[in-house]
């Protein structure tokens, strides 16, 4: 999945640098996909070692009003508001607002607020 999203980030960078900065357009694609999948994996890695650290920080967090996760997805989930940060846990994704339980076994009563994806196993 990361090969296809750098090939068309090249893609569309390529076709952006050839109406803004020309010289850029010459950048062979091959230089233009490292660049972008070095800094993808860049921003993972921080991702992940924020995730470890168990830091509270919105840092990593994707507010559920601007991006949900893909349907039956499983995410790190919490809710952070006004009254504070609570209800962190492992959620998944069902239809509309439903969220269930990671292992489906009921839907939970409230909405995220914020969620990430989980950290890969290293």
């Amino acid at each position: 999945m990361l090969k296809m999203i750098s090939g068309l980030m090249a893609i569309i960078l390529r076709r952006l640098a050839a109406s803004v900065a020309p010289g850029i357009a010459k950048t062979p694609v091959s230089e233009l996909r490292r660049s972008i999948v070095s800094k993808l994996e860049s921003n993972m890695k921080t991702q992940r070692e924020t995730f470890k650290k168990g830091d509270r920080v919105t840092s990593g967090w994707i507010k559920c009003s601007d991006r949900l996760p893909l349907r039956g997805e499983v995410v790190a989930t919490k809710i952070d508001d006004a009254d504070g940060c609570r209800n962190e846990g492992t959620l998944k994704r069902g239809s509309g607002r439903l969220w269930f339980l990671s292992d489906n076994s009921m839907y939970v009563y409230y909405t995220p607020t914020h969620w990430r994806p989980l950290p890969t196993s290293v």
